[in-house]
Formats: C-alpha cells, structure tokens, sequence
C-alpha cells in the first residue's frame, strides 16, 4: 500500500510540475483535492517522519515565493519515502535535487 501511495505522490508531482502557464482555476481545486486526499492517506498509512516532512512541504508550497526550500522540502520528503522502502538506502536529498537540476 506504500509503495502505490508513494507512487501516486509521485505521479501527482510529474503532473503538477509539467504544467505550463496558468493553471485554469477547476483544474487547481482538482489537483488541491487530489492532494489532500493523498495527504490523508499518508496520514494513515506512513510513519511519522514521512507524514511530518510531508506537512512541511505542503506548507512551503503555500507559503510564498521559496522555490529552493520547497525543492529541499521535496527531497527530504523523497528520502524519507525511500528509507520506509530501502531501510539502508544511501542516498540523499542532495541525490534528489541532482536529479531535479
């Protein structure tokens, strides 16, 4: 069940980040409701680091312009899904934001 919530984090971020110009406003509601819903189910389903990283990144995404805070955000996010998958992974956010520059 992790791995497909994690997955669908995943899918909604390519989706989000690949949109160009305004976003019309229905299409804003749908992909804020889209998120909370995986939100709640972080909520139930991961362990509190990833839930706590996951509050962190969703409030750095509202709160104004930060864009390298809420990429850092994203990557400690990404990590804490990876080491609920890969106990001894090695990588790092660091690793992420390589991939995302």
């Amino acid at each position: 069940m992790k791995i497909e919530l994690y997955n669908e984090f995943i899918d909604f971020m390519i989706k989000s980040m690949s949109m160009k110009g305004t976003v019309p406003p229905k299409k804003l509601r749908e992909l804020g409701i889209q998120l909370q819903t995986i939100g709640l189910k972080m909520v139930i389903v991961s362990p509190d680091i990833v839930v706590e990283k996951f509050i962190t990144w969703r409030a750095l995404t509202q709160g104004g312009p930060d864009p390298e805070g809420v990429f850092k955000a994203f990557a400690d996010l990404l990590i804490e899904m990876r080491k609920e998958i890969y106990v001894n992974t090695e990588r790092t956010s660091g690793d992420v934001l390589d991939i995302l520059s």
